[in-house]
């Protein structure tokens, strides 16, 4: 029914008194447990959010201010997840900028491409002889 403990009566006050101060520091102690266990499943949710790609640091933050290793964890999670996330950005950036740069040798490479072919040069052999012909007018 839930009960923790009995006393016999008449009771000795001081044994009471004992027994009360133990259940309630058994419970204190299942109450730190429960919370340990709660901290131990937001790391695991955090821990499935990077794989996912939506994790977010500050959702350990209060896990971060314990200053037991549960703590600690927290805090070098968050500082890996940030530390991917600023790499992830620069590699953004360095994809980008590789893209820009071919694009451009892709249109420097098709310029030459053209400028460079026989009908090319025929064009402007013409227009060099167009232009002879209108100086000479």
């Amino acid at each position: 029914m839930g009960a923790e403990d009995y006393l016999p009566k008449p009771f000795n006050q001081v044994l009471l008194t004992a027994r009360i101060g133990a259940c309630l520091d058994k419970k204190q102690l299942r109450d730190q447990e429960v919370e340990y266990l709660r901290n131990v499943h937001q790391i695991m949710i955090a821990a499935e959010d990077v794989e996912a790609g939506k994790f977010v640091p500050e959702s350990l933050e209060n896990i971060a201010q314990r200053k037991d290793g549960l703590g600690q964890l927290a805090r070098v999670f968050q500082r890996m997840a940030r530390e991917v996330f600023i790499r992830e950005l620069q590699l953004k950036q360095q994809i980008q900028q590789l893209s820009i740069e071919l694009d451009e040798a892709r249109q420097a490479q098709q310029v030459t491409e053209i400028t460079e072919s026989e009908y090319f040069q025929n064009l402007q052999s013409k227009a060099r002889e167009f232009r002879r012909m209108i100086d000479g007018l």
